[in-house]
């Protein structure tokens, strides 16, 4: 059940591909899920979220943005566009987020061509 909620705590991160608005207590909710309170302080992730708005409604209703574009892309846009330099924190979470595995496939395969599994 820990793992649905988490999950659930993720979703903000392709919330900005399906044009819908990203919150703070998503944020919130996605560093208290992964214990990463003491990491970040909370009024620069804050900050940050207020500094990061205007280019998320403005990538929400471009049409510059493809379909087909991965969410990672789509962040990145976001970040050039709002200045990565000050969103260090904010940049901290999505990179997090962004660099967990959807599946253990990777790990799977190396071992089945080992001979382990």
């Amino acid at each position: 059940m820990k793992h649905l909620k988490l999950y659930g705590n993720l979703l903000w991160i392709k919330m900005v591909r399906r044009k819908e608005n990203l919150t703070f207590e998503n944020l919130v909710a996605t560093v208290e899920s992964l214990n990463l309170e003491d990491a970040f302080s909370m009024d620069d992730l804050y900050e940050e979220y207020t500094c990061v708005c205007p280019h998320l409604q403005t990538n929400s209703t471009s049409t510059e943005v493809d379909d087909d574009l991965n969410t990672d892309v789509i962040w990145s846009t976001i970040f050039m566009k709002a200045g990565p330099e000050k969103l260090p924190n904010l940049l901290k979470v999505v990179a997090f987020v962004i660099s967990i595995p959807c599946s253990n496939a990777a790990v799977e395969r190396v071992f089945s061509m080992m001979g382990w599994v």
